[in-house]
């Protein structure tokens, strides 16, 4: 980098559209030095432009096709989970929450996942949110025969509201689940 840009450099990329904010980064010269090269030179003052891509263009974007109708996600992840992300509008969304909306026009009802075997898939016929996930997962339990869901667990927790059923339709207790994972986590940390 320059110790400090020419008026040449300045003027140059003046030219181009950049925001003095940039120029002096890229530059490494002074925002207000930039400022009073733009004024005497005439040049307009820049304006972000308001031709921002939307929500939809931006997962376009990282969204690719791959086999069996399956699509991978080329873009940001989560550090912890490495689920597919979408910077937008100074926050993140999930990118499997979007595809949900583009193929339902709403917004999920708890997380939306693809239900297809393919880790964080997000091919729009494949997410799913806990609503439809649970309608097609009781279908299939009745489809293998099993029995109706009980009104409450061993803990007489509802099950209309704490049910879950898993991809095989196996049906458990959310909340004793999450009890039980909690009390685990408590013992290993005591040991």
């Amino acid at each position: 980098m320059p110790a400090n840009a020419t008026r040449e450099q300045i003027l140059a990329a003046l030219q181009l559209g950049h925001s003095a904010a940039r120029i002096a980064r890229d530059l490494a010269c002074d925002r207000g030095r930039v400022r009073r090269i733009r004024d005497e030179a005439g040049l307009p003052v820049y304006v972000r432009g308001s031709e921002q891509p939307s929500l939809t263009d931006r997962w376009r974007q990282h969204a690719v096709s791959t086999t069996n109708g399956h699509m991978e996600w080329t873009g940001e992840r989560s550090t912890n989970s490495n689920r597919p992300l979408i910077s937008f509008q100074y926050s993140h969304r999930s990118a499997a929450a979007v595809a949900f909306f583009l193929r339902t026009g709403r917004d999920p009802i708890g997380n939306a996942v693809a239900d297809c075997g393919m880790r964080h898939c997000v091919a729009p016929e494949h997410v799913l949110d806990a609503d439809e996930r649970r309608r097609t997962r009781e279908q299939l339990r009745y489809l293998q025969g099993r029995q109706p869901l009980r009104e409450t667990c061993q803990a007489g927790h509802r099950q209309a509201e704490h049910a879950r059923i898993d991809a095989a339709g196996t049906a458990y207790c959310h909340t004793c689940k999450s009890t039980r994972q909690s009390q685990a986590r408590a013992d290993r940390g005591a040991a």
